[in-house]
Parts: C-alpha cells; sequence; structure tokens
C-alpha cells in the first residue's frame, strides 16, 4: 500500500503505512502529517490540504474535510453556546454551568457537542428556552437516542438535518408542532441502531 503525501502551503509531508505515529483515524491522518513538521492546526488549515494517494486514503482524507464542515455547518444553524454565553444568559458563574450542565445531560435534559478547533464544550441553542432552562420536549428525545448510543455530534446531526420518518424535515422543526412525532422517529433512529 502506497503512502500518503499530504501538501500544505508548498510543503509536501511523506505519512507511510504501519508508521506507529500515523493512525488512519480519519482526523488524526491529518494531525499526524501536520505534527510531524510543527505546521500548522488541522482545523485551521483543512480547506487548504491537497494530498496525492491510494484511493482508500483519499477517500479518509475527503471525509475529514467533509465531516469538518458538516460540524461547522451544525454548530452555525444550532446556534450552539459555549460556557461563557451560558454564563451570561443565566447569570452564573462558570463553575454553576458547568454543574448544572452536567446535571441537565445525566438527566437527558441536554446534550452537548465537543468543539475540537477551540476545545470548547458547546450546548445547541434550540434545547433552550428564552430563560436558558432546558426545553422538556427534548428530554424524551435525548434520552432515546443515548440509550442507544448515540452522542453528541451524531445527536446533533440526527436533530439538525432532514429524517425520511418526518417527511423530509429536521427534528429541529418539527418538535415544536409534534413532539410526539419527533420521539416516534428518535425511537425508530434507535431501534435500528440497536439492530446494527
Amino acid at each position: 500500500m502506497s503512502g500518503l503525501q499530504v501538501t500544505v502551503d508548498g510543503k509536501v509531508f511523506d505519512v507511510r503505512p504501519g508508521d506507529p505515529d500515523t493512525p488512519y483515524d480519519l482526523e488524526q491522518v491529518l494531525a499526524s502529517a501536520l505534527a510531524k513538521h510543527r505546521a500548522l492546526r488541522v482545523a485551521d488549515r483543512i480547506s487548504q490540504v491537497e494530498y496525492r494517494t491510494d484511493p482508500a486514503i483519499e477517500a479518509v482524507v475527503v471525509n475529514a474535510v467533509r465531516v469538518n464542515q458538516l460540524r461547522s455547518e451544525l454548530i452555525t444553524r444550532s446556534m450552539a453556546l459555549d460556557i461563557d454565553h451560558l454564563v451570561r444568559g443565566r447569570r452564573t458563574t462558570p463553575g454553576a454551568v458547568r454543574a448544572w450542565l452536567n446535571r441537565n445531560r445525566t438527566a437527558h435534559r441536554l446534550f452537548s457537542v465537543n468543539e475540537s478547533e477551540s476545545n470548547k464544550v458547546l450546548v445547541p441553542g434550540f434545547l433552550l428556552d428564552e430563560a436558558f432552562d432546558p426545553r422538556p420536549e427534548w428530554q424524551p428525545v435525548i434520552e432515546r437516542l443515548d440509550r442507544a448510543g448515540e452522542k453528541g455530534w451524531g445527536m446533533l446531526a440526527w436533530a439538525m438535518l432532514p429524517s425520511t420518518w418526518l417527511d423530509d424535515r429536521a427534528p429541529v422543526d418539527v418538535i415544536n408542532d409534534d413532539p410526539q412525532a419527533v420521539l416516534t422517529a428518535a425511537t425508530r433512529r434507535a431501534n435500528a441502531a440497536e439492530q446494527t
């Protein structure tokens, strides 16, 4: 199997199969190549990466770029809030917000995602009401998906993207009018995940 050549800002980096410093995890492939040359952070330069390699590795790199783009879009569209925003919105301290977030995640009232570029914990804004409290209609949906193993990014993508179980509408767009339909769709998604 041939190696991977990654070009960033005109510098060619060789990444070879079998190199213990080169795992073939979609984000780690890029991170490993860049780290070897102490170049730029993957998140800042992922759109500038060029590659020449075999089709299997190329697919991993293309998928990494797509995942990064999808995550950025989901963060923007979900109106994700970091700890600082929650502190201001709830008018409390960072420690109190972290405890509140942990309690609500445990009770399946909220979920969060970890944004790797900034290393921040983000809560989708659509899960909160005007007083920055969890919206109760999401609790059974989050609980059902969580118990089936759906977490963070997967749950956010499920909530934000169109679902065939909701006539090609996103759960986030349906839940206000028909929370039961969203719970039914979540149950179907969870059942499908449990069967695989």
